[in-house]
């Protein structure tokens, strides 16, 4: 399942200049994959093209849930851009609300990468996008500058699975970067108190084999 608040899948050669998301998402499905994002589901289209791009309204409050009896599936990849970013860039994007409370669920198995901006970030020298389309040659190394959380009131960003593994961070939950390098600069995740900020990450059940990642930028960086 692809879902974002402008397409469920982007890719080469979509340009996206000043726009804004005020989607809501709730999706419980069962079975199956859920990308999800406030623009695009699964993107494997550079960002660095696209400018001034944001999440940004009063109170978001987002949710995901599946339940799979398949062990291969019932994933979930949640992010304020998207759920999964293929091989592409991350600039100049905010998300901006007064309250921002996205929870990720996969319930039995499957397992969660949840951020505020995007779920999995990856970059690889070979396709990993389901639809064999063109990997970006050109990109030497992992770039994510310019890319801010920020809420007047609280931010809340949680992820459980019983028997996955859970990747939650305030920007991104995971970094795929293989051999290369990974830059970061401007980057934020902040509320106004401080005690109103809350990232969550736990698996459920007391026999699963799931690791748990939490990181207030990033949970996980693969490289």
């Amino acid at each position: 399942a692809y879902i974002g608040g402008f397409a469920g899948i982007s890719g080469h050669g979509v340009l996206v200049d000043n726009c804004e998301s005020k989607v809501d998402i709730s999706v419980d499905v069962f079975n199956v994959d859920v990308y999800a994002g406030g623009f695009f589901g699964y993107s494997y289209a550079a960002i660095d093209q696209n400018r001034n791009l944001r999440v940004e309204a009063e109170h978001k409050n987002w949710s995901v849930s599946t339940q799979s009896t398949d062990t291969n599936k019932g994933n979930i990849y949640l992010g304020g851009y998207a759920g999964y970013l293929s091989n592409s860039y991350i600039y100049d994007f905010n998300v901006i609300c007064d309250q921002f409370s996205s929870n990720a669920t996969a319930i039995e198995n499957g397992d969660v990468y949840h951020g505020g901006i995007v779920g999995k970030m990856c970059h690889t020298t070979s396709s990993t996008n389901p639809f064999d389309k063109i990997v970006f040659e050109d990109l030497d190394h992992v770039h994510f500058t310019n890319a801010h959380v920020i809420c007047s009131d609280s931010i809340s960003i949680s992820g459980q699975s019983n028997n996955g593994d859970v990747y939650v961070g305030g920007l991104i939950g995971e970094i795929n970067a293989s051999d290369y390098e990974v830059t970061m600069a401007n980057i934020s995740f902040e509320a106004s108190t401080l005690h109103n900020s809350l990232l969550e990450a736990d698996t459920r059940d007391a026999n699963s084999n799931g690791d748990v990642y939490l990181g207030g930028i990033v949970a996980h960086i693969n490289g």
